[in-house]
């Protein structure tokens, strides 16, 4: 995925003389962070509303070889914080911000990898999935030993059943009795749907 990123300059740190203004004044003044553009000393405030929007997206990269890679990244009209870097505006971008950093900027062009695929987990898994994963994570006798404990309704399930609901209230009850946290239920399920 290509997107274009638009140089805006190298911003650097600096405190304007507010010596003659009211005390008040100076004093606000002291805990505000002020950059300027290297070159010609423009603070980022006057530029600003020039190339950041509600929708922009910024970047801040520094300099590495003959390529930018980008440091921070921020949207919804707040700029990345350029502390020494190069400022950049990223247009065409959809993703989150988060992604764009650690990316390279090669001239206008920010190459940036596809968007990873969000993992889902499967809401059932077949037999066959289901005990080859017990065997898989050396479970099959502690799950076995475990059914042998419960109603003869959820022995059935277990030995009858042509899928594993992960949603199935049985089946929690088996996993919480191994004290499975749910996350590890979801790895079980995961992992199985994948034999």
């Amino acid at each position: 995925m290509s997107v274009t990123a638009i140089h805006r300059g190298e911003y650097e740190r600096y405190q304007p003389d507010v010596s003659a203004l009211p005390a008040a004044i100076r004093e606000m003044a002291s805990k505000v962070v002020f950059m300027r553009r290297k070159g010609d000393g423009i603070d980022f405030n006057d530029l600003r509303s020039e190339f950041i929007f509600d929708d922009t997206v910024s970047v801040a990269a520094e300099l590495d070889g003959d390529n930018y890679q980008i440091v921070s990244a921020s949207g919804g009209g707040m700029p990345a914080y350029v502390d020494g870097l190069h400022l950049f505006t990223v247009h065409g971008w959809a993703g989150p911000v988060e992604l764009l950093v650690r990316q390279y900027i090669d001239g206008a062009t920010l190459e940036v990898l596809p968007l990873p695929a969000v993992a889902t987990v499967p809401d059932r898994i077949s037999r066959r999935q289901f005990f080859l994963q017990l065997a898989i994570d050396d479970l099959t006798e502690a799950v076995t030993d475990w059914v042998e404990t419960q109603p003869a309704l959820v022995q059935i399930a277990f030995r009858e059943s042509a899928t594993f609901e992960r949603a199935d209230t049985m089946l929690q009850a088996g996993f919480a009795g191994l004290s499975f946290t749910a996350e590890q239920v979801d790895a079980f399920f995961t992992t199985a749907a994948q034999l």
